[in-house]
Formats: C-alpha cells, structure tokens, sequence
C-alpha cells in the first residue's frame, strides 16, 4: 500500500471561490494530485479541528474529485501525527511550504517515524524577511539526503542556495547545513484548460467588441506585492492616443479592497483611460477562462520580487494569449523570446545599502514598495511590442496559439504530477536503502514550556498528591454529561466517556496521582503525560481536588 502523508491547513479559508496566489497553488495541487498519482491512502494532518471540519467540507463538497478518490482521503487533527508516525508506513510527506513546517517535521519524522521516508517542499513566494530564519531552520533540521525542496523554477532555486549558503556561513561555527536536495518541478494548471471557449463568446459575455484590440492585466491590485501598475497605465495611454482610430481595450483583473479601487478610478481618470478599460474587481472563478480568452494580449510588467513562477502566465498561455511580461524572475524562464511572448527587459542596482540594518525591522509592505520602486521595466519597449502586436494581428495569433501549445505540453497537472510521483519514488526509494546514521537529536526551536514556565503555578500536582472526586465531580457522574471540551482539545485528549471512567476510579476513594493514572491507563491507550493532562483538566472543571 502506497501512502502519502502532509502536514498543512490544506484548505485555510472558508470562501467557495479562490482566485489567485499560494491558496489556489496548493488546493489545485491536492486536487490533482488526488486524481492523478497512484497512492492508495492520502493522510492529512490539519492544525485545528475547525480546519479538519472546512477541509471536510471542502473536499467532499467538491464535484471535480471523484468519490473514488474521496474514499481514500483521510483527514486528522494533528495531535495524532506521533502514534500515526509510529504505527504506519509512509512513502512520502510532502508539505505545502518549506519554512514553517519542513525542518521541524525533519525532527519529528527521525524520532517517531515507523520506517524512514522522503519528506517534500515547495516554493512559493521567497522574499520574506522570515526567509533568513527559516533558511537557518532548515539548515539546523535533520534532513536526510533523500529529502527535496521542490522549486517551481530555476531563478527560485538559486534563491534557496543563496539563503542557505548565507545561513551556513553566518553560523558556521554551529556547523549548520543544508543536506537535502533541491529539484525543479513548476506549478500546473488545471486539466479544464484542454477545452477553452470561443474568443467570440467570451467577448460577448464581457462586452468587449469583437474587433477590439483587448489587452489584459490579471493579478493583484497591490503597489507593494505585485507591480506598480502606474507607468504601464501611461504606455497604454501613449498607445491609445496614437492609434485614435483603432479599438483598444484594457482590461484590469483581479483582487482588490476598496482603497485600492478608488486609487485605481482615480488614475484611470488622471491617464483619460475610463472609456478605453473594463475591470473585473474581485471576480469570481468561472469568470477567469472569459478574462484571459477575451484578451488578445496578456501583460504582467511584474517589478516585485515576491513572484517565483508566475502561474498566471502559464493560464493566459493556455488560452492563446501572447503573453507580454517582464524579464524578471520565474517569467523568464516560462516565455520563449518572440515565440510564445516577449519579454520586457528590466533593470536593477545595488541600493539595498540604503536599507541596510534597518530592513529587518521594517514594515514588510514598505520594505517591498520600496525595494520594487527600485526595479524598472523598459515601458518603451512595452510600447514598441504592443505596437507591433496591434498592427501584426497575425503574428499576434500565432504567438498565442504557440504559447497555448506549450502550456498544454509542459504545465498540465497531469504532466507536472508525473514530474512528483518519479521524483516521490526516486526519493522512497533512496529512503528505504538508507543504511547511515539517523540524527534523533531533539527540536531546538521548539519551546519547553514546562522547562520555562513551571515557576509560574502555586503548587505542582506530583505523582504523590492525592485527589478524591468533588461534590460537582460527583452530580456529572450521575448525569453522564460531563463539561464539554474545546473542540481542539476533545480533538486530541479530552474524551467524554473517558472522563466518566475518570470519575469512577475515585468515585468512592481519595487516591494516589500515581495510582490514578495506573488505573486510567488500564482503561485506555493513552501516556502518562496525557493521563496527568485529564487530572489537570478535571481539576480545572472542578470535577476533582487537591486532598490533604
């Protein structure tokens, strides 16, 4: 039996309709993978309850995964990853980031897991200021050599090597570093994307005019975390006015709050671009394959260095867009040069020394507008390509079907999960014939609360103390209702019925802690630890007290 594990809130928000960003990436990756890899079981571990109940709901709600497949996910609170770990075998984790939960599943996997396997990251978004931090995690974590942090590009592999290399020379005499591996493999786009509509059709559904010259912009409306959309506003504007006597669209796309909007209205009133441009704020998803098919040309001047891959890019290709982006990070390696798109040449300098030894304490936003208002995209030859895009409208057309052609080939989740699943047993594989050490050393990142906080309680309940039931304690028992935990704790310790068996065992007697929890554990499969957690609990409700 194949089985795949992860640790992840998989599904973080409640909203039915994602649209863009790292939530759609790994909720259309869970989706594929479900559908196209050939694991048996799938096993997911959510941080709280409330989120095992939206990822419940969210995937067997879901029509796009077959019930097949519904019937071999398997969804956990996390408080039962230790005894899953030591009671079954896994092919592989894979983990929906790199920094927050790889290196200390790293540590949990080498202490507690049955039989070794590979664990998995991936990319996304690489420009935090916690990147530093979580590169120095990683390199301290014991990842083995049949671990992979999987970059969806080149350009965001050599970021990984940067972070680690500056975490293994500013802590080398802690002698910390990386030791798994990094492979590529990109993002994907949805198997829907075969079948595209009609140009016509979507026109009409957005009221674009068929002979228009449609030109797109999807993403964001963030100054600080996509582009500054203001000097690509004013190349539109040139184009425009220069060929008065053609139709040109602009069409603006994406997520948006209401400061941004009224910012937005009022340059498009500033640059006379109200009558020429449609906005499509905050739309929902079916609406997206309309947006990209109405387009002729897709434009993403992206200056912000957020972006590793660009997976809106790769959606436009699908749909016989040519794609006119900036020559700047993940971008660069997607677009073909003058075959699937163009790109726009972009350009940088040394200035971070301004920012030097204050950035780490910066307002993140500000940091980025400030570190992107440095970048610049070439708007004059934005100009130019638009240019002769609108006056080639042939070579327009074959540019996209080209650029579709090669989404189709090379981004489809099915491909891409291909790419997994040879990488997955490669690493299985590796994992299973390992014969060296296992570094077992325990988490240093992980805080000991009872080594830090125990001076804080009045008294400590030892295995001595004794506790007999109190007179509330004893109305439960004969009700059977005990208190109700917190839906967390119910989760992963506090069990209604074992509560009840609690109060029996002193029902009639004071008792020993130590005794107690002698008896509580020939009643149920449980620790020390999580037995001493009930008389805590039970203390806490005043089901029970502290006897002389």
């Amino acid at each position: 039996m194949k089985v795949f594990g992860t640790v992840q809130p998989f599904i973080e928000t409640s909203e039915s309709s994602f649209k863009i960003g790292r939530l759609v990436a790994n909720y259309e990756f869970f989706n594929a993978l479900f559908k196209f890899s050939d694991f048996n079981e799938y096993h997911i571990f959510c941080p709280t309850y409330a989120n095992c109940r939206l990822t419940q709901d969210r995937i067997f709600k879901d029509e796009y995964i077959s019930q097949n497949n519904k019937d071999r996910i398997k969804i956990y609170h996390i408080s039962s990853l230790k005894n899953s770990l030591e009671k079954k075998k896994y092919d592989v984790f894979h983990l929906g980031g790199w920094g927050f939960f790889y290196p200390g599943f790293a540590h949990i996997r080498n202490l507690y897991a049955k039989s070794l396997f590979p664990i998995t990251g991936v990319t996304h978004s690489l420009n935090a200021k916690e990147a530093t931090y979580h590169a120095l995690k990683v390199c301290a974590a014991p990842v083995m050599p049949f671990d992979s942090i999987v970059c969806t590009s080149n350009c965001g592999k050599k970021v990984m090597q940067k972070l680690f290399m500056a975490a293994e020379n500013n802590f080398e005499q802690k002698n910390v570093k990386y030791n798994g591996r990094l492979d590529i493999i990109p993002l994907g786009i949805d198997d829907k994307f075969r079948d595209i509509p009609k140009r016509s059709e979507s026109r009409k559904l957005l009221g674009i005019d068929e002979d228009a010259f449609a030109i797109l912009i999807l993403g964001r409306i963030e100054t600080d975390n996509k582009m500054d959309i203001i000097p690509f506003l004013n190349t539109v504007r040139r184009l425009i006015k220069k060929n008065a006597d053609k139709k040109i669209n602009l069409m603006i796309a994406g997520g948006c709050d209401k400061q941004a909007q009224q910012f937005l209205n009022s340059l498009l009133a500033e640059y006379e671009l109200e009558a020429n441009t449609k906005l499509f704020l905050n739309f929902e998803n079916n609406l997206k394959t309309h947006l990209y098919r109405a387009a002729n040309v897709y434009a993403s001047p992206v200056d912000n260095f957020q972006e590793t891959f660009g997976i809106s890019v790769v959606e436009a290709m699908a749909h016989e867009c040519a794609v006119v982006v900036s020559d700047f990070d993940g971008y660069s390696e997607i677009v073909d040069q003058n075959l699937t798109g163009i790109k726009i040449p972009t350009y940088w300098a040394n200035i971070t020394g301004h920012l030097h030894g204050v950035s780490e304490i910066m307002n993140f936003a500000t940091l980025q507008l400030m570190l992107s208002q440095s970048v610049a995209v070439d708007q004059e030859k934005i100009f130019e390509t638009l240019q002769n895009l609108l006056d080639n409208p042939e070579k327009c057309d074959a540019m996209g079907k080209r650029a579709r052609a090669k989404a189709l080939r090379q981004y489809l989740w099915p491909h891409v999960i291909r790419q997994y699943c040879c990488l997955w047993d490669e690493l299985s594989k590796e994992a299973k014939s390992y014969k060296g050490e296992i570094d077992k050393r325990e988490n240093p990142f992980e805080l000991d609360y009872w080594k830090v906080f125990s001076h804080y309680p009045s008294e400590m309940v030892s295995e001595d103390c004794k506790i007999s039931i109190s007179i509330y304690g004893r109305e439960i028992l004969i009700s059977g209702k005990p208190p109700l935990a917190y839906s967390d704790v119910s989760a992963s310790v506090i069990i209604p019925n074992l509560v009840i068996t609690a109060l029996k065992i002193i029902y009639s007697r004071t008792i020993a802690v130590s005794q107690f929890i002698k008896v509580l554990k020939e009643n149920a499969d449980i620790s020390d630890a999580i037995a001493m957690y009930y008389i805590l609990w039970m203390l806490k409700y005043n089901l029970i007290k502290i006897s002389e």
